[in-house]
């Protein structure tokens, strides 16, 4: 529905929220842009012209945002930004990508302040030769997907107009509203209420492991095979369905092949009116489903499960997505309905066929641009221009690494084909058989031996034996026999840590410890540059000294039992690039989910190994990911990562980003029972170890540092000097 403007015009509650979003996250830029690569006798005033006659068409683009007893537009304003010129030369053909490069350089990083700006902001980049990039930043409070083909329209028009000499149409003083919102019935109050979103489990995704943390990224272009979808669409007989429906049922064969069975996914939706279709606005919902999966999906059940989330989305598209979300953080807390709700959506658009032509210029569109916003850990983004189909992942990369987000995508376009084969998708269990001229002795007990030096020396050397043979280290390394933490606390490796730094300062040649003055065992000095050490895997969380060591040329081995039969162990080396990859006896190893269930490639769980194909599987402790048919990565411990609202936090990325600091010597991370800023979740304690005294701004940095690794319904991390 339209209305006339009045002075303190409400925001809908779509609008709220963003603003709301905007005042908690100052540098958020919550926006996104579209381009016009125009090719000809282009005059940059014209290109002003034009631009103001579309702003005079559409209120949403003059507006600002009043405080008063809520927040509220103000009537339309004349003031609008002008355009910036810039000159970025390029070659023929490279206007896009360049165009791109430079908004994510510098148009994507200033934040919006919407009390005094408008929701809109023009750029015209120079390359050379007549040829010219017109940037459109937009905010999503006033503009959305939808708004990017009605913008384009126009602006094709009125720039033809100006070309010509016609006259400026009169303003427009009606501000699009859309379809009023829809309350939260009954009905759906249960649906949510049956869902018991607060108890979901995590959502398991390729490469999880977090980089920066809190910043956008997105991938590259991914087109999907029209006819997989073709053959997806004649799944079902009798019926034929969407393109839309089929992009769903191909994304929850995807999850869960990654093990998920029970989650929620948001979808956006178009909430426009016919009156007001053609009017640039924010007219778009995300209405959340909940997903629940059986333990075997074929392609036919999860297009029938998709059809049934297509009904549900299409029942409630105009309730509005804080409405609901508010309704539920009343019965399930704000923090747990929060993160189960914003996760992952997907978003699924069809361009106009055609666009107004401009004589004498040509106009190629880009509506396929990166997002900045982060709203959502993972948006999936599709357009459907008919005779093509293809898709983008934006996502934060906290949640995914670049790699892992480009692995995201091509398991989509792969989980697409298997409409053709009525396949299944899981994980199968990976079997390392043993390397070639290798003793088929499993590998030695490498804990507290306690029978003696001898016997330790002599399962040593069987070690170094089955591990040269593996060709893991050179012949010419050193081996040394493991530290014992038979003294202080193995979980955190103080003795380990206590006993390597006295062996640093000590001199003398390398040897082997005759007693145990430090109550470790073993060494009494580190070998020499290049060599390789031996220890027991609670020296995994001594990560600072680990650190140190490698730093100066070692390659350290971890010893680890993984059962209770004394010969099951492994190794993890640990070496400069910081590929923690196993080094283990023969048998048979996978990644499992929680319920049990295996991984598919580069997705983390628990590492688990069993000797003989019909024995159970056994629990390492271990947490990793298969990277290829015969290698295992560790990402961490079990116990160091803690489980809050959905989202996971490995204390061992933490310390890693403490470290990050020239003044910290070690980082040791715990989780208290002690709450958050805004009681947003337990507290995480790091005690640091400084070389100095450290300085506020240190400090300062050290926290935001560690807090930036953290999943972003956490609270900042306390820094305890020690």
């Amino acid at each position: 529905m339209t209305s006339t403007p009045e002075p303190g015009l409400a925001l809908t509650p779509a609008q709220e929220a963003i603003f709301a979003e905007q005042q908690v996250h100052h540098q958020t830029v919550h926006g996104g842009f579209l381009a016009v690569t125009m090719r000809g006798p282009v005059v940059p005033d014209e290109v002003e012209q034009a631009c103001r006659r579309v702003c005079a068409r559409h209120p949403a683009l003059r507006s600002v945002v009043v405080w008063g007893d809520r927040p509220t537009w103000t009537p339309p304003t004349a003031d609008l930004p002008p355009i910036a010129a810039v000159d970025l030369p390029c070659a023929p053909g490279d206007e896009r990508d360049s165009a791109v490069r430079w908004y994510v350089t510098h148009g994507s990083t200033a934040a919006w302040d919407l009390e005094q700006e408008v929701a809109i902001r023009f750029t015209l980049l120079s390359h050379g030769g007549q040829r010219f990039t017109l940037v459109v930043g937009v905010h999503h409070i006033a503009f959305d997907g939808r708004s990017k083909f009605v913008f384009a329209h126009d602006f094709n028009e009125a720039l033809g107009r100006v070309r010509a000499g016609g006259a400026a149409p009169p303003a427009v003083v009606e501000a699009p509203r859309g379809t009023e919102p829809a309350p939260v019935d009954r009905r759906l109050d249960s649906y949510w209420r049956r869902a018991r979103i607060a108890s979901l489990p995590e959502l398991l995704l390729p490469d999880s492991a977090p980089t920066v943390g809190h910043r956008v990224g997105s991938t590259g272009r991914y087109d999907v095979d029209l006819a997989d979808i073709e053959r997806w669409q004649g799944l079902t007989p009798g019926s034929k369905p969407t393109r839309f429906t089929c992009l769903l049922a191909v994304l929850l064969r995807q999850l869960h092949g990654y093990g998920n069975r029970n989650f929620v996914l948001a979808v956006h939706t178009d909430t426009s009116s016919p009156t007001s279709r053609g009017d640039v606005g924010l007219q778009v919902n995300t209405v959340p489903v909940h997903v629940r999966l059986p333990q075997r999906l074929s392609p036919r059940q999860a297009v029938a499960r998709a059809v049934t989330l297509a009904e549900h989305i299409r029942r409630y598209r105009h309730v509005p997505f804080s409405w609901l979300g508010r309704t539920l953080k009343a019965v399930d807390g704000p923090v747990a309905v929060g993160s189960a709700l914003t996760w992952l959506s997907l978003s699924y658009t069809r361009p106009p066929a055609r666009l107004p032509a401009v004589p004498g210029i040509d106009l190629t569109w880009d509506f396929f641009a990166p997002n900045s916003s982060r709203s959502f850990d993972l948006v999936l983004q599709f357009r459907d221009e008919g005779d093509a189909l293809y898709g983008r992942l934006d996502y934060n990369d906290g949640v995914l690494s670049p790699a892992g987000a480009d692995r995201f995508m091509r398991a989509f376009r792969a989980a697409s084909g298997t409409g053709r084969r009525h396949a299944g998708w899981a994980g199968s269990s990976l079997v390392v058989p043993p390397p070639d001229g290798a003793s088929p002795e499993p590998g030695p007990v490498l804990g507290p031996t306690g029978d003696g030096l001898a016997s330790a020396t002599r399962r040593h050397d069987r070690a170094v034996a089955q591990l040269r043979a593996a060709r893991e280290v050179g012949p010419a390394v050193r081996w040394w026999l493991p530290v014992e933490t038979t003294g202080g606390d193995p979980d955190d490796g103080a003795a380990l840590r206590r006993h390597v730094r006295e062996l640093r300062t000590s001199a003398g040649a390398p040897g082997v410890a005759s007693g145990d003055p430090h109550g470790c065992g073993g060494l009494t000095t580190l070998p020499a540059e290049g060599s390789v050490l031996v220890l027991p895997f609670a020296g995994f969380r001594a990560t600072a000294v680990i650190d140190e060591l490698v730093a100066a040329g070692w390659t350290i081995l971890l010893a680890h039992r993984i059962g209770p039969d004394p010969q099951a162990s492994v190794y993890l080396r640990w070496d400069a690039a910081r590929e923690h990859r196993l080094i283990v006896p023969t048998g048979h190893w996978r990644v499992q989910a929680p319920d049990g269930s295996p991984c598919p490639p580069f997705v983390a769980g628990e590492i688990a190994w069993r000797p003989i194909p019909d024995a159970d599987w056994r629990g390492t402790e271990l947490l990793g990911r298969r990277v290829s048919a015969d290698e295992l990565r560790v990402t961490g411990l079990a116990a160091r990562r803690v489980r809050y609202a959905h989202r996971a936090l490995h204390l061992e990325h933490v310390e890693r980003a403490a470290r990050s600091s020239p003044a910290v010597a070690t980082a040791h991370a715990v989780v208290t029972d002690e709450r958050g800023d805004n009681s947003s979740g337990p507290r995480v304690v790091v005690n640091c170890e400084f070389h100095h005294p450290p300085e506020a701004r240190e400090l300062r940095e050290i926290r935001r540092a560690t807090h930036s690794v953290m999943p972003r319904n956490w609270s900042p991390p306390k820094i305890v000097t020690v």
